[in-house]
């Protein structure tokens, strides 16, 4: 019983110092290939395919930054991370409308069109 009890409290101490993040979305999706340095650029890391990556690399007054393409960037100091989960918040991108024709009738349309429209011919 003093054992289960013990290996209960190690379990529990452990995972307090932990130093294993998961990077997802806000969707709750994992995020593979996140670039995580430090703001000296001193420290380097990558998540796993799976959104995974070990910290114990940076030190905990580091500012740590969170990038990918996909996403905004976030950073955070080590020493303010609370939870074994960082998320991440999807950037947006305008969509322009092209409408694309040969014919020079077509053109003379396309002022008549509310949207804005590019033509490329």
């Amino acid at each position: 019983m003093i054992k289960n009890l013990l290996f209960i409290c190690f379990l529990a101490i452990s995972s307090a110092f932990a130093q294993d993040l998961y990077v997802t979305s806000q969707e709750q999706d994992e995020i593979p290939d996140v670039f995580l340095f430090s703001k000296s650029g001193n420290v380097t890391a990558i998540t796993n395919y799976v959104g995974y990556i070990d910290i114990k690399g940076f030190q905990s007054k580091d500012t740590i930054y969170f990038q990918h393409p996909g996403y905004e960037l976030y950073y955070i100091c080590k020493s303010d991370i609370t939870s074994n989960t960082i998320q991440l918040t999807r950037k947006t991108y305008q969509i322009i409308d092209v409408l694309s024709n040969q014919s020079s009738s077509f053109r003379e349309e396309i002022t008549g069109i509310a949207s804005q429209a590019e033509v490329i011919s």
